[in-house]
């Protein structure tokens, strides 16, 4: 009986199991030259399924098992459309044909053939978007990244070119108007070079040619498709190419109108009768400001989904030669591809799914999934980069087996790796194992970050200051309410040192920096040991801010402090260059400050600009009558910036901060202005005012600055010097601050004075800053116009600024 119910499952039950798909693998080559074709767009006609071919023609496509028609399309190529019936695995070699681009007889309006196409194909995008609402895909990204064979320590034998590293991610994609976007990375891998934490390569449509504007290593370039592109460009129609099914596809050249704005120039190709662009190759304008006089190229593919153009394939070729002087002179060469499938258009998308960061990573995206792999290989290796990632991982684990292998990597490199994993989870940084400044002297400690379950969050950071002889030690817990992360209860008990000014744009490694090697004391420092408490709510979609930190637009805080306060000390006077004398660490005012606090910002953060437009309100108040507390004050503060676009490329930058205190603001609380340092300077500091020259329990402070970019795009672009392009910025700031009760205040700290104790009662400067000298520097020549006689200049250097 057993053997008849098996002889029943083996014959009866087995075509249930029957193959269901197939997979065809193949190549693509030019007709006359037999030479592989790279980055073919291939789609199944009116399914969602696509691929393309990689760097050697090769392809690999996976298609239900059933009739298809199979189009493959190339700029420059006259399409094929292959009918094909897939029952089982197959192997197909397409050869494709150069267009044949004939002129036709056009009637004479004084506007270009060309230029009529792309405006009725702007037009047609136009009422597309009105019906567009949200859309979802799926993802492969590719980013590859080739060196000179010394550079990369090793060689692979092609030539002087060897690949350095390689990210491969697939992901789901989701977007929804008015701009949300969101990629879920379901699986990644990366050569063992690349810690997985820096594999977040999921492009996604947020680069398409398509929209109005793309954005290129920072800079935002007007498309052919901007609605006003027909202002912006020159379209030429070079001629016309029939397909095999009789359809016309137009060859238009796009050349920038001008060359002041950022635009791009190359070719795009557009069936004529749906006016849906089929691929486009371009490459930047002068205009768009690349580094290291970088040579980039855009190729980008699409097809007609449910009647919506969408991306199909996008390759990014980059050649970037690094020259430093005769220092350093290296090359590397970067490839970015994309490819996009399984289009659903207009599906019904929840809110909450855009309330994450614009790529997350899904929790088994590190393990790897072979069958995965095999069953989604959209865009195949070619047999370099699959022999690259065996390469490096012997390079990797046995530094001796490359003959190439330098004495940098063989002996250094091991080491600087070791550093660099203090700045990525689960360590807290660099500065919470070693720094310096003038009370602590040395700071020896650790800081560790742990995440026993999703919505919990701990932060240990524990050490010891060798001169002042006292131990930090702070304990955060961050416990989470919700899935995404929207409403925090935050705890936190500490022993530290603590600075005026806590968001001040110098970290603890500039602070490092500028007290060890240049003698200067910046930062006021006093002691807190206490506890804070606080419950915040948070909403919109994460920004990116750096590193691993993300931020929502959208920000409220309520808490509370408990904290006893004391004097800090100068203990250390260690200068090795200092030649100027040192200022004292100012006294506190000791006690116990017990205080309620609330915080209410929108697109802002005091590490980078996020939008056009944000600020921030703060609130403390510290009420004896209500809670027993040392102080009685009420302390508003609050921070606002907005940048306006004053031409093509011209932008003027404001930022106005200000704050009133009512009762007796401890003197750690008071406000000093941000200044330069030693010839340095951050991009938010008044740059000719003295170190901590003025305070205020009352204060304002308004800077502006007029970035004209490059008056003359290309003219200033001198090699190793200003290959970014020289950007010119006019810059002024002004400062008024009040001590409102100066009797009390310089009883302990008679250095302090406010603006309004001087003879000009404000403070002034104006400056000139030239920008992205050697790519990351700005210098800037600044005028002191108050409690001067005479102009005073002061030449700083800071980072180039966005």
């Amino acid at each position: 009986m057993k053997t008849l119910i098996l002889f029943y499952i083996i014959v009866f039950a087995y075509p249930v199991a029957a193959q269901t798909s197939a997979t065809i693998i193949g190549s693509v080559a030019d007709t006359e030259t037999g030479e592989p074709l790279p980055f073919v767009n291939i789609y199944v006609d009116g399914t969602s399924i696509g691929t393309a071919s990689n760097d050697e023609g090769e392809f690999r496509l996976n298609l239900p098992v059933g009739e298809h028609t199979i189009v493959f399309s190339m700029i420059g190529y006259s399409n094929v459309e292959l009918k094909t019936v897939a029952t089982n695995d197959d192997t197909l070699h397409i050869k494709l044909a150069k267009r044949d681009y004939k002129i036709s007889e056009v009637l004479v309006t004084g506007e270009d053939p060309g230029e009529l196409i792309m405006r009725s194909a702007i037009e047609k995008k136009i009422e597309q978007r009105k019906k567009l609402n949200s859309y979802t895909y799926k993802l492969y990204t590719k980013f590859v990244v080739s060196t000179d064979t010394t550079t990369a320590g090793r060689s692979s034998g092609n030539a002087d070119t060897t690949i350095f590293s390689i990210f491969e991610t697939y992901s789901k994609g989701y977007f929804k108007k008015p701009d949300y976007y969101f990629n879920e990375i379901i699986q990644r891998r990366q050569s063992v070079n690349v810690p997985p934490q820096a594999n977040y390569v999921a492009f996604g449509n947020n680069i398409n040619i398509y929209d109005d504007y793309v954005s290129l290593v920072g800079e935002k370039v007007a498309t052919p498709f901007h609605p006003d592109a027909v202002d912006f460009y020159d379209f030429e129609l070079l001629g016309w190419s029939e397909n095999a099914d009789g359809n016309k596809t137009a060859r238009i050249k796009i050349t920038p109108d001008t060359g002041i704005r950022k635009l791009f120039s190359g070719i795009v190709e557009i069936d004529g009768a749906s006016l849906v662009p089929e691929n486009i190759e371009v490459i930047p304008n002068e205009a768009v400001k690349l580094p290291f006089d970088a040579i980039l190229s855009y190729t980008q593919s699409f097809k007609e989904q449910d009647g919506f153009v969408v991306p199909a394939g996008l390759k990014i070729s980059a050649n970037v030669p690094v020259e430093v002087f005769w220092l350093y002179d290296a090359r590397v060469d970067i490839k970015i591809y994309n490819v996009s499938y399984d289009y659903e258009v207009n599906p019904s998308l929840s809110d909450r799914i855009f309330d994450n960061r614009e790529v997350e990573l899904a929790s088994n995206a590190d393990t790897f999934d072979k069958q995965f792999w095999l069953e989604n290989n959209v865009l195949p290796l070619r047999q370099e980069e699959s022999r690259a990632y065996d390469e490096i991982r012997t390079l990797r684990e046995n530094p001796d087996s490359i003959e190439t292998t330098n004495i940098f990597q063989r002996y250094f490199a091991p080491v600087t790796r070791n550093i660099a994993k203090l700045e990525r989870k689960p360590f807290t940084g660099f500065d919470d194992f070693l720094r310096y400044n003038r009370v602590e002297g040395f700071y020896l400690g650790g800081g560790y970050e742990y995440k026993p379950v999703h919505n919990v969050k701990t932060v240990t950071k524990l050490g010891y200051g060798t001169s002042n002889n006292r131990l930090n030690a702070i304990l955060n817990l961050d416990y989470y309410f919700d899935e995404q992360q929207k409403y925090l209860f935050s705890g936190s008990l500490y022993s530290k040192i603590s600075r005026r000014n806590e968001n001040s744009p110098y970290t603890a490694r500039s602070i490092s920096l500028v007290s060890l090697f240049l003698g200067r004391h910046y930062a006021d420092y006093h002691y807190s040991d206490g506890y804070d408490i606080s419950f915040n709510f948070t909403s919109g979609q994460y920004y990116y801010i750096k590193k691993d930190i993300f931020e929502r637009p959208l920000r409220f805080t309520l808490g509370f402090t408990d904290e006893t306060v004391s004097s800090a000390y100068i203990n250390n006077r260690i200068k090795v260059f200092a030649l100027v004398e040192l200022r004292d660490n100012p006294l506190a005012d000791e006690g116990r400050l017990r205080s309620f606090y609330s915080t209410f910002s929108w697109n802002y953060s005091n590490l980078k600009r996020i939008a056009n437009f944000g600020f921030s309100l703060n609130l403390e108040v510290s009420e004896p009558s209500f809670i027993s507390s040392d102080y009685k004050y009420r302390n508003l503060t609050g921070v606002t910036y907005f940048r306006i676009p004053t031409l093509p490329i011209w932008k003027m930058d404001v930022i106005i901060n200000a704050g009133y205190a009512w009762g007796e603001l401890p003197a750690q609380k008071l406000h000093s202005f941000e200044t330069s340092v030693s010839g340095f300077s951050s991009s938010g500091a008044l740059r000719s005012v003295e170190i901590k020259e003025f305070y205020g329990d009352r204060y304002a402070e308004v800077k502006v600055e007029h970035n004209f970019g490059e008056l003359i795009p290309g003219l200033f672009r001198i090699p190793n010097i200003t290959s970014f392009g020289l950007e010119f910025i006019l810059h002024g700031g002004f400062g008024w601050s009040k001590i409102s009760n100066p009797e009390r205040v310089k009883s302990k700290n008679p250095q302090f004075i406010g603006t309004t104790e001087t003879i000009d009662k404000y403070y002034y400067e104006a400056g000139l800053g030239l920008n992205r000298l050697l790519l990351f520097f700005r210098f800037d020549l600044s005028a002191r116009l108050s409690q001067v006689d005479s102009p005073q200049f002061r030449l700083t250097l800071s980072t180039a600024t966005n």
